[in-house]
């Protein structure tokens, strides 16, 4: 069987059931489910047990280890069952009906890429938020370079885009050692040897309404590596490092970390920052903090 769908699963029982039947429900039935249990401590493999009957679904159950691990389970599973195509679904998001169709059609169309991926909103509490890419992107089209689109809105995301298993071969898997960005740092290495044949229609719900602050304290946090990934030759990939660079240092800065903050911001490139982000950068971080507050509670 070609194609393989991957969801790590640890307490979403909130989410799970709306998850598995997007999936489920898809126009392109041959698939395999995997769903790979990471140590969760609520019902949420009673809910998927309890309450589905398919002979696709295939479920792995390992110790909490994080989301890459479980990644990494999934993609040895389908090296190992010599599956061709692998997509991934977060158990708090969901699909369109019409989602693996799409992207088998996106692998068809373009017989040489290796990586495709569908658009997606985002959903916060009050408000839906639509990607807005920095350059045109036609219906279906291949981003040549992903990075040059991605000064406003990243057109991957952990629950859109799906790649031939191979690619891993060349990229690596997940990076364990990280606690966060872990997918931003996978898909700098994807875009940087890899084409991406792109779909603007919205076939992927990425849910933040019940996402809170991470558990893991800002000083404890594993950030990748940014400038070991950076290419000076690339610009529209330096100044996307360097607007993630950005983003963690305000981080840092927001919830009093001085001392990391100031190193995060002598790794930033100046010369790649927004007047506004900038501005931002030079504020007191109590009001960072605020400002965030005030967005959120927007959301």
């Amino acid at each position: 069987m070609n194609w393989i769908v991957a969801i790590p699963l640890y307490n979403k029982s909130s989410t799970i059931e709306r998850c598995l039947k997007s999936v489920l429900s898809q126009s392109l039935t041959e698939f395999d489910l995997l769903i790979v249990n990471d140590g969760s401590t609520d019902n949420s493999i009673a809910i998927v047990e309890e309450c589905f009957s398919d002979s696709r679904i295939n479920i792995v159950t390992t110790t909490n280890k994080g989301v890459s691990n479980a990644r990494n389970i999934a993609i040895d599973y389908a090296v190992n069952n010599k599956h061709q195509y692998i997509a991934f679904l977060d158990a708090d998001d969901y699909w369109e009906n019409n989602h693996l169709e799409l992207l088998d059609q996106l692998f068809k169309q373009y017989k040489d890429i290796q990586v495709v991926a569908s658009n997606y909103n985002t959903h916060f509490n009050n408000y839906i938020k639509s990607n807005v890419f920095s350059k045109p992107i036609e219906t279906t089209q291949i981003l040549e370079d992903l990075f040059s689109y991605s000064f406003k809105s990243f057109p991957l995301s952990s629950s859109s885009f799906a790649c031939n298993v191979e690619v891993f071969e060349k990229t690596g898997n997940y990076n364990t050692q990280l606690t966060h960005g872990e997918d931003t740092e996978l898909f700098i290495r994807l875009g940087k040897l890899y084409k991406i044949g792109f779909n603007t229609s919205v076939t992927v719900h990425i849910d933040r309404t019940l996402s809170g602050s991470s558990s893991i304290a800002i000083k404890d946090r594993k950030y990748p590596e940014f400038t070991q990934l950076d290419d000076s030759n690339n610009l529209p990939l330096h100044a996307f490092i360097q607007t993630n660079l950005w983003r963690i240092a305000i981080e840092h800065k927001m919830y009093g970390q001085s001392d990391s903050f100031e190193e995060i911001k002598k790794k930033i490139d100046k010369n790649s920052l927004t007047v506004k982000q900038l501005f931002l950068l030079n504020l007191p971080g109590k009001l960072l903090y605020y400002l965030h507050q005030f967005k959120t509670r927007k959301y």
